[in-house]
């Protein structure tokens, strides 16, 4: 059977804050170096003290890796784009792009791969079906209508919220 829920949630809280505060090596080893005398006080079980201390190591040392890692490209050494816009046909298109990307990148290392093809239809496809039904027009809503008068021929203009049919 498990620790109870908060103390779990006040050793991972003071290991973060540990993780955060720290600025070096040297300060976080004494920082844990206090955390652990307190969590022997409190009856925390050592395994689980260090598996959460660990844990959250990884997090943080994944955390500093991320932050050294150089993302933007080395200047001078980007990779250009080539953009080949192909019709789509289903699988002879996917053979057609697998074929051309390995002998592409051979020929052209400079040219980023993955990025360079695109492919779409010529056609839409709602071009050859309709994608809603035809609402006819005594049930439609929002129109406008005009009715003559019975009396003084006068056009009277309104517009329905409703439908049609349940006002004219």
């Amino acid at each position: 059977m498990g620790a109870p829920l908060a103390p779990k949630a006040a050793l991972v809280s003071t290991i973060q804050r540990a993780l955060s505060i720290c600025t070096d090596y040297a300060r976080l080893n004494d920082e844990f170096n206090q955390i652990r005398p307190i969590t022997r006080q409190n009856e925390y079980p050592r395994a689980f003290v260090d598996t959460t201390t660990g844990v959250g190591l990884n997090e943080w040392y994944q955390r500093q890796n991320e932050d050294l890692k150089v993302d933007a490209p080395v200047s001078g050494c980007e990779k250009k784009r080539m953009y080949m816009e192909l019709p789509y046909v289903e699988n002879p298109i996917k053979v057609f792009y697998k074929k051309i990307k390995h002998p592409a990148g051979k020929i052209r290392p400079d040219i980023d791969r993955d990025k360079s093809v695109y492919i779409k239809t010529s056609i839409s496809v709602s071009n050859f079906f309709q994608t809603k039904d035809p609402v006819p027009k005594h049930l439609q809503s929002e129109i406008v209508y005009s009715a003559k008068c019975g009396n003084c021929n006068y056009n009277y203009v309104g517009k329905t919220e409703r439908q049609k049919i349940m006002r004219t």
